[in-house]
């Protein structure tokens, strides 16, 4: 299946929602051939998959951990998203949730992060209050 990635959103739901309706219909003739050497193209076409329950958790997560060991390809950031979706997905996952206030202990500035060898990607921001006053 290919995901139509050039194609407007409105024209590649209507293309999943036809191969959904094919797949239901003719389970025992159809097979999905995940192309692509990025694991996020993948990572949409299971979740896909998943969504329209045409394939079972546990299959997509295996699938998934195979793409993630044979291919080395993405940055930091998407494995450390392919490893929460993972996280999230296991049946055990418990979020921990932080709803009192957050007292800073030490503020450490190193210089600015730099994105494709330039340094005009995102920015952190962050804001210092000293009783209740911004700095």
């Amino acid at each position: 299946m290919d995901l139509g990635a050039s194609l407007h959103p409105w024209t590649r739901c209507w293309q999943w929602r036809t191969r959904r309706i094919y797949l239901r219909q003719q389970p025992a003739d159809a097979f999905v051939v995940l192309l692509g050497t990025e694991v996020h193209s993948s990572l949409a076409a299971l979740s896909l998959l998943i969504y329209h329950r045409l394939l079972p958790k546990n299959w997509a997560l295996r699938l998934l951990q195979e793409k993630l060991q044979d291919t080395v390809l993405l940055r930091r950031s998407s494995d450390r998203l392919l490893d929460g979706l993972l996280k999230s997905m296991n049946p055990n996952f418990a979020q921990s949730i932080v709803d009192t206030r957050l007292q800073l202990v030490e503020l450490v500035v190193h210089n600015l992060p730099t994105f494709n060898n330039n340094r005009t990607g995102c920015r952190p921001q962050l804001m210092v209050y000293v009783g209740g006053t911004a700095l």
